[in-house]
């Protein structure tokens, strides 16, 4: 295995000083200071909107983004648990291996953790010279605003540990998340690397089971909002990558469109997006649940509902819970 790993303090300043310019200094003719005062009253005026054009905007944007909030909450409340387990089942999952060439090739040398769990070509991280080959089991999935917000990968197997740390000194990625109330283990690492440095918190949600679901509090939400932060890729695995990892991605999908303005897509729709980047992700149906859960408890938690939405909210949470449990 090659040596990458190492734990020890690291810190370096990023970024780069202005050079200064050589250009000559040619400075306009002197102007008379009433007719420069005019002019310049007259730039204030056209660059600077009123304020009550400003708060106009403001309330308009606003009024778009509640309306499609709106929808996309009464479509959900409505289909409930039993209609969202219904959805999908009909959305079947399979493996089409003729879209995943390079997954079958590392087969045979022991690179992937499951033999069911395929990993489709088309966008799948490869690992950049000098690093001797350019697989691992690892996806970039898009949310609206970022063609390469996550990168949903497997867990490291011995025969991939230095591939899975490689990957992540090479996608820089640098995110910090801040404690949660959800049951998480805090590992910080330094990783050393053909001349890279990265220093990385790791963090592992101990008490989200396999196939199952955590609570549906504010913990992932809050994780995702810092991760908002960094326009780098952001690693997620579980153990193949794909169940408790998709849940965690359509969550941050609905999120990017709901805040920057965005029509939220029907769920459906969504997860086949999904799914043609990092193949069958989200694996029960109580993970699609638990999606819905967390997002409607955070428009609750955010006072976006009214009153009728609050009492559905309740009759939705309470079928939810007896879905799940």
């Amino acid at each position: 295995m090659h040596r990458l790993i190492s734990v020890r303090k690291k810190n370096k300043q990023l970024g780069t000083t202005p050079r200064k310019s050589k250009e000559k200094d040619n400075k306009p003719p002197p102007q008379d200071p009433l007719e420069r005062s005019k002019k310049t009253r007259s730039e204030k005026e056209v660059a600077q909107p009123s304020q009550a054009m400003t708060d106009e905007q403001t309330n308009r944007e606003k009024n778009i983004k509640r309306k499609q909030l709106v929808k996309f909450v009464k479509h959900v409340l409505e289909k409930g648990p039993s209609g969202l387990q219904k959805e999908f089942s009909s959305m079947k999952r399979f493996n089409d291996f003729e879209k995943m060439k390079a997954f079958k090739q590392a087969q045979e040398r022991g690179k992937n953790r499951y033999k069911d769990v395929g990993c489709l070509d088309n966008n799948r991280v490869k690992l950049a010279p000098p690093w001797p080959y350019d697989y691992i089991h690892g996806n970039y999935v898009a949310t609206p605003n970022n063609a390469k917000r996550f990168i949903c990968t497997q867990a490291p197997l011995e025969k991939t540990c230095a591939d899975f740390w490689f990957m992540c000194l090479q996608s820089s990625n640098k995110m910090k998340f801040s404690k949660s109330e959800a049951k998480v283990m805090e590992t910080v690492l330094t990783v050393e690397g053909q001349g890279a440095t990265l220093k990385t918190t790791h963090y592992h949600w101990v008490d989200w089971p396999d196939r199952g679901v955590p609570a549906a509090d504010m913990a992932l939400c809050e994780l995702l909002a810092k991760a908002r932060l960094s326009k780098a890729p952001i690693v997620v695995h579980c153990s193949a990558g794909i169940g408790r990892t998709g849940s965690v991605v359509m969550i941050e999908y609905m999120m990017d469109q709901l805040l920057s303005g965005q029509v939220i897509e029907d769920s459906d729709k969504i997860l086949q997006k999904i799914r043609e980047q990092r193949n069958n992700s989200i694996q029960t149906e109580h993970q699609y649940l638990f999606v819905h859960q967390v997002m409607m408890n955070y428009f609750m938690e955010k006072k976006m509902f009214d009153e009728n939405a609050k009492l559905a909210h309740l009759d939705f949470t309470e079928k939810y819970h007896k879905a799940v449990h």
